[in-house]
């Protein structure tokens, strides 16, 4: 479980960083002015998703488009911080 990563893509452009989670149906975008903005919103993000995740199990169970989420949920889940979460992010610049 320690090895599950999250990759992320970074675009910048226009005075706004985008940072995306990059895996399939992952749909979590976070943006900031600069790197560290995008940053700690993507890791609120993914804490917040993480959340609303095990608060609606069984639908995203049932989900096609969710289901496969399942274990990269837990490892969010087994953190302690969202500096924690922050360690399990691989940064690609796109």
């Amino acid at each position: 479980m320690e090895e599950l990563r999250f990759p992320i893509r970074t675009e910048s452009g226009d005075g706004t960083v985008v940072m995306t989670v990059d895996l399939p149906d992952w749909d979590i975008v976070a943006w900031g002015p600069d790197e560290d903005a995008a940053r700690r919103q993507l890791v609120t993000d993914l804490a917040e998703y993480a959340r609303d995740y095990l608060e609606r199990l069984p639908l995203f169970l049932r989900a096609p488009n969710r289901r496969g989420h399942f274990g990269r949920i837990l490892r969010l889940l087994l953190t302690d911080s969202e500096e924690e979460i922050a360690g399990l992010l691989d940064y690609r610049a796109h």
